[in-house]
């Protein structure tokens, strides 16, 4: 008897998705696929396009507005619990995922296989690639670490050839590519209403609370984007709010820790007049504490946009470069080469505590010139929002510059 599959893809402004169909009509599992594509409150023009997927096949459920990753995915699976009666499992892709012709075969076997050893197999995830890199692994599924929040991503930065056919159990693995029984959801119901971001990891944590496993293989392979860009800032408060609450579920002890650890953040971003980020701190903080889950209707997205190095070339104006190496300062000042460049560095090969105390003194004495002085030097932190706490600058105008993205966010005074 054939298997069927509910795919779900969730769309709110990104295009690719009819990419990602392209790659599902090369599956060979594509005639037993019901795909349903959620246009998450997308704009006028992006919904009529996703209309026309229907004729390939495909369903299409329109949301008056947009409901964020955590919507999207539960209004499509809704509809696969519902509607969907012959199917076994569900599929969760992202809208930019590049699934291999082999992707669900590999993930379908991989389940079946561990399901003879372990009955209580709940769900397969894929290894992600980066579309850049094309042989890199993003990740294999991914552990957490309570104390700070951050992911550990299983053979992150391992060549594909070099991993070889793996199978590991995770914590949790991302929604990027994921397969899960139909029944495993009706026992443990689906994302908690927390729109973007650790949606799936208190999922997943809640399905292994009820003693459900979670694996993840290198023979099932996804592509997708390499996550280099800085996060906007209003997502700093999703990232807050939720992993609080994933902690008061499952990791309590951990919970005042890293609420005690975002008091130093909230107050560098106070000092430097960034008011968007302390808003997203406290904001973040004070909606954990009141049981707060719903949408911010003032959350606005921060654009980056490229930064004009030309221009700022032509100013001849003194600039002072924080990176966390000379070689990000040098790539930089090789843009400049008609200002007069300085540069701290606070990220050396010694130890990460005495050369950040290095790079504070020095700052420090930079900052004392400047109240000596009057100078008001341009400054550019090299994506400084995402690592050590710095002290600030009366420069008239700061660039937070993200590297890898060659975008930065402009705060003049």
């Amino acid at each position: 008897m054939p298997t069927f599959i509910s795919v779900i893809i969730p769309v709110f402004i990104r295009e690719n998705v009819f990419d990602t169909i392209a790659f599902l009509e090369k599956q060979s599992y594509f005639g037993q696929l019901k795909i349903v594509v959620v246009d998450n409150g997308s704009a006028p023009e992006l919904s009529a396009r996703l209309a026309t997927l229907k004729t390939r096949g495909c369903e299409v459920i329109r949301l008056d507005r947009n409901l964020g990753g955590s919507g999207g995915f539960t209004a499509g699976v809704d509809r696969a619990m519902k509607h969907h009666a012959d199917t076994d499992f569900v599929w969760l892709l992202d809208d930019d995922a590049e699934p291999t012709a082999e992707a669900l075969p590999e993930l379908l076997r991989t389940y079946r296989e561990l399901s003879e050893k372990e009955p209580r197999v709940a769900a397969v995830g894929s290894a992600i690639l980066g579309t850049g890199n094309r042989t890199r692994i993003l990740e294999l599924g991914s552990s957490i670490n309570w104390w700070n929040g951050h992911f550990r991503p299983f053979l992150s930065g391992v060549e594909i050839t070099d991993a070889g056919s793996q199978c590991v159990e995770a914590d949790f693995c991302g929604a990027g590519s994921f397969l899960i029984s139909k029944r495993v959801i009706a026992e443990c119901g689906f994302f908690e209403n927390l729109f973007i971001h650790y949606d799936d990891v208190e999922w997943c944590f809640r399905i292994r609370s009820r003693g459900w496993k979670i694996f993840a293989t290198t023979d099932s392979r996804v592509h997708h984007p390499e996550w280099e860009g800085k996060l906007a800032e209003w997502i700093r408060y999703y990232d807050i709010r939720n992993y609080c609450r994933v902690c008061w579920k499952f990791q309590i002890l951990a919970l005042p820790l890293f609420l005690c650890r975002q008091f130093p953040k909230w107050f560098y971003f106070v000092l430097h007049g960034a008011r968007g980020s302390e808003r997203m701190i406290r904001w973040g903080v004070c909606d954990f504490l009141t049981g707060r889950l719903r949408l911010r209707s003032e959350l606005r997205p921060t654009v980056y946009e490229t930064v004009d190095w030309a221009e700022i070339n032509r100013r001849r104006q003194p600039v002072l470069l924080i990176c966390r190496t000379r070689e990000r300062a040098a790539a930089i000042s090789s843009q400049l080469p008609d200002c007069r460049c300085r540069e701290i560095i606070y990220r050396t090969e010694k130890s990460k505590w005495l050369s950040l105390a290095c790079a504070m003194l020095k700052q420090l004495g930079a900052q004392f010139r400047y109240g000596l002085t009057g100078r008001r030097d341009l400054v550019v932190f090299d994506d400084i929002f995402r690592t050590n706490l710095m002290l600030p600058f009366l420069a008239k105008e700061k660039i937070f510059y993200n590297f890898p993205a060659d975008k930065g966010a402009v705060s003049k005074r």
